[in-house]
């Protein structure tokens, strides 16, 4: 029979690292959104 090993991290890591990724994609869509206002036409 073979060994069942643990795929990725534990769950709660998991979550941190989805949490993590979220908030790095939304403050560089928040970023670039600040840009295009402040930049002149």
């Amino acid at each position: 029979m073979p060994k069942v090993q643990a795929d990725g991290l534990p769950l709660p890591q998991r979550y941190g690292a989805v949490l993590t990724i979220v908030i790095g994609i939304s403050m560089a869509v928040l970023d670039g959104a600040i840009a295009n206002v402040a930049l002149p036409t």
